[in-house]
């Protein structure tokens, strides 16, 4: 039985097509979200954006590797999972005369503890009770705060990798573990929005979400999104 929720979002009008992917594991509790990074318009770059394909590859590749290796499951699992979903998106770019590239996290959980990683913007949160527990800094503002420089992407050099950031964390039963790319970044600035993830019915949590959703783009269509993926499970 489905265990979690998502939403994935194109706003109408938008110019670029979704670029977004997301999987969960089959067998264990094993979560991905990417983003392709927006290429320019030419080529494949129509409908369905070709950037969506590095998206497509780090989600299967990463639940994959983890999956594989859950009896071992720690952040080098997941840090050896970027490698691997690195390494097949890389082998696909080697033939093609412009790299197609994605940002991503994971999370997989495990006797009540949450491992999770993210890689430039996408991001991590969890949810308790409808209050932010935990929650990814805001990437391009943490940078700037930090004086740091420079980001990762999947799809070239294992140099990229150095650039994850690495979160483990404890849960409670009933908590919200939540992936999401950068669309939903400014979202979880609003308290409506927040407490909309609370309950046991995941239908019902979808209809608050997208209302939620709706206000927010009425209210600034550019901060709160273009295109937007979210996935979140209830956890035991």
């Amino acid at each position: 039985m489905k265990n979690y929720l998502v939403l994935t979002i194109t706003q109408e009008g938008f110019s670029w097509h979704n670029e977004d992917d997301y999987l969960a594991g089959k067998k264990r509790p094993v979560y991905a979200v990417a983003d392709g990074v927006t290429m320019p318009a030419i080529e494949e770059a129509a409908e369905p954006s070709a950037s969506k394909k590095a998206a497509t590859i780090f989600c299967r590749e990463a639940v994959k590797f983890t999956e594989e290796n859950y009896s071992r499951l720690s952040l080098k699992i997941l840090k050896a999972a970027f490698k691997e979903a690195n390494g097949k998106a890389r082998e696909m770019n080697e033939k093609r005369d412009y790299k197609l590239t994605a940002v991503a996290a994971v999370a997989a959980v495990k006797n009540g503890r949450i491992f999770g990683a993210r890689l430039t913007d996408c991001g991590l949160a969890l949810i308790r009770a409808g209050k932010i527990i935990f929650k990814t800094p805001e990437f391009w503002t943490e940078i700037k705060k930090k004086g740091k420089t420079g980001y990762g992407v999947i799809g070239k050099d294992d140099n990229q990798l150095k650039y994850i950031d690495f979160y483990t964390w404890d849960y409670r039963a009933g908590d919200f573990l939540v992936l999401f790319s950068d669309g939903f970044e400014n979202h979880f600035s609003r308290k409506d929005f927040v407490s909309a993830l609370n309950g046991d019915d995941l239908k019902e949590i979808e209809k608050r979400l997208k209302e939620e959703d709706e206000k927010l783009i009425i209210k600034d269509e550019e901060k709160y999104g273009h295109e937007r993926t979210i996935l979140l499970t209830k956890l035991n």
